[in-house]
């Protein structure tokens, strides 16, 4: 599915909204059917797999969806650290999968996700940590555009896709102060 315009406010709750009412950040708490509420891609086996366990744990993901004048453009995933990656702790949040829809890329909807989701999330947290493939660049400068810096490596294994530490990984793990303020 593609951007769409459906904002289903019994669904998902609006956790920002910036004074003109043009930009609006909404919280989504994942069931067991539907883990996402909006899909901009198809839904890979292994992405199914790796939700559903993040679902039937203690402390879930929360999915964050970014509006603007009214249609939804992308989405970030955050679940509690100390899990899969290990570079985080249970005071820690990792950030990811997110999307931006191919129709609204290259407008800057990223560098606005992404920081939105930090400040007003569900999570106290001490860091955010996110990952990204070697191969892609664009993430890659983003992520450092946004102050993330440089913690290790990993690889993927395994049908989960299970983060496991490397010295020469096909992932860098990004890690990133709290933006909430104390």
């Amino acid at each position: 599915m593609r951007s769409q315009t459906n904002i289903d406010e019994k669904v998902l709750k609006k956790v920002y909204e910036d004074p003109m009412g043009k930009v609006a950040l909404y919280e989504y708490t994942p069931t067991l059917f539907a883990p996402l509420y909006c899909n901009f891609e198809p839904l890979k086996i292994e992405r199914r797999l790796r939700l559903l366990g993040e679902y039937l744990r203690k402390g879930r993901y929360k999915v964050y969806y970014l509006s603007v004048d009214g249609v939804l453009v992308g989405y970030n995933i955050l679940a509690p650290g100390g899990r899969r990656l290990s570079f985080s702790t249970s005071r820690d949040i990792v950030s990811g999968p997110d999307f931006i829809d191919p129709d609204h890329r290259n407008k800057g909807y990223f560098k606005l996700l992404k920081p939105l989701c930090y400040l007003y999330c569900a999570y106290d947290y001490e860091y955010v940590y996110n990952w990204v493939a070697k191969t892609n660049i664009p993430s890659i400068k983003a992520q450092e555009r946004m102050g993330f810096e440089i913690v290790g490596e990993v690889n993927t294994v395994g049908l989960r896709r299970k983060l496991v530490p490397a010295k020469n990984g096909t992932c860098i793990v990004y890690r990133l102060p709290s933006l909430k303020k104390t």
